[in-house]
């Protein structure tokens, strides 16, 4: 089925009524703009494992699109020999889905997503941020947020969203800012996933600001 031009006004309206999910609002890269696989692969001195606390529904644009918002607590520990440093205000950067975990294992996804500039909002505030420490053998806790657009229907087929179902996301995720520096070099970027998600089909999404 053709993809309208009214979904794709949509799409693009949702990106700029929510400025702080903008990088998974945007539309599905297409292959040559797509990370090289090489950069989904976690350094070896670091083991993830990430649960989904909270799942949340936000309204788009009252017709076809929400938002889903995950609350996510990630457990990182430091398999190497030498002290990590992680940032606190780590964001999501890039979002890639499959149809289920056993796809995104043999590296079959649907698409991916972000790759954008993040345009904060005026009311935007920045929480201090932190250095996280993590000693070798050692696991600490990060909480972060992650956001995955969906539609309410299978049909019409809308770029960079998804239908109800189950299906597999990855996430990287990268400092949302460049300031204050440390003294310490900080962890770049952190992959977690592929985790489990669903999206139910009785949604009803609420106001999140």
């Amino acid at each position: 089925m053709n993809i309208s031009k009214r979904s794709l006004e949509r799409a693009t309206t949702f990106a700029l009524l929510f400025p702080l999910v903008a990088l998974a609002a945007s539309p599905a890269l297409p292959p040559e703009q797509r990370l090289p696989e090489a950069a989904w692969k976690q350094d070896d001195a670091l083991k993830t494992e990430t649960h989904i606390v909270k799942q949340s529904y936000c309204e788009g644009d009252g017709v076809d699109i929400f938002a889903v918002n995950l609350d996510l607590e990630i457990q990182v520990t430091n398999n190497s020999e030498r002290t990590i440093y992680i940032r606190s205000d780590m964001v999501q950067r890039f979002m890639r889905v499959a149809t289920d975990l056993e796809a995104a294992s043999q590296g079959m996804w649907m698409y991916e997503s972000g790759g954008g500039m993040i345009v904060w909002d005026a009311d935007h505030k920045f929480l201090p941020v932190q250095e996280i420490r993590i000693l070798p053998g050692r696991s600490a806790i990060l909480r972060v947020e992650g956001d995955v657009l969906a539609r309410y229907k299978l049909d019409p087929p809308i770029p960079g969203t998804i239908p109800p179902g189950h299906y597999a996301l990855q996430f990287m995720f990268q400092p949302e800012k460049g300031f204050p520096r440390f003294s310490h070099a900080d962890l770049k970027s952190l992959v977690v996933g592929p985790i489990a998600l669903e999206v139910r089909e009785d949604v009803r999404s609420e106001q999140c600001r």
